[in-house]
């Protein structure tokens, strides 16, 4: 799932486009409109006027349109037939870019989903420690970069005393899994990705 944007052909943005700011989708997006009401530029995920529009954000939620659409397309996704059986859903998330997206969202979509289905698995891709989101009002898990970079640096290194050393990337680890059983077990262990 991608909560934070979408791309420029998504139903919402493509209205805005087409209709500005007399859009019904015109306050899901950052977006500005010159005098006339005509869309002239909008926030993108990684540049203004980029091809990935974000949602608008209120404070640490996004705002009230594309969360509604969020969580009906959760729910579509994990009961697709509405009959309350989770059996022919999906069994859990992959969240892109969850850091980009405030607390008050994930403890309201975290409720849903495990409402839905309590033994769900939701997986954020947060690229630090995430410890402080690991938790029963975020994420279960994280793709584990964390665990990454001292193993890629353990194994490239042509130094031994400081990054290649077996103990320093021990005591890294160590670092890494300090959390209980029921998060550091699930974690989501990588050393490449689509992103890397």
């Amino acid at each position: 799932g991608v909560w934070n944007h979408v791309g420029l052909d998504h139903f919402a943005f493509a209205d805005v486009r087409r209709n500005g700011r007399a859009s019904a989708f015109a306050d899901w997006f950052e977006c500005v409109f010159d005098e006339r009401g005509d869309l002239i530029g909008w926030q993108g995920w990684s540049r203004v006027n980029g091809s990935l529009p974000e949602f608008r954000h209120i404070g640490a939620d996004i705002a009230p349109g594309p969360k509604a659409h969020v969580m009906a397309v959760t729910r579509r996704w994990m009961d697709p037939n509405g009959d309350g059986d989770p059996s022919d859903g999906i069994d859990g998330w992959r969240l892109d870019v969850a850091a980009e997206i405030g607390a008050d969202f994930w403890k309201d979509w975290r409720e849903q989903v495990k409402s839905l289905n309590p033994d769900a698995l939701i997986v954020a891709e947060i690229w630090g420690d995430a410890s402080d989101m690991l938790n029963d009002e975020a994420f279960d898990s994280q793709m584990n970069y964390p665990f990454a970079y001292p193993v890629a640096d353990w194994l490239s290194t042509g130094n031994r005393d400081t990054l290649g050393n077996a103990r320093v990337v021990a005591h890294r680890l160590g670092q890494v899994y300090d959390n209980g059983p029921e998060i550091d077990l699930v974690q989501l262990n990588l050393m490449t990705s689509h992103d890397t």
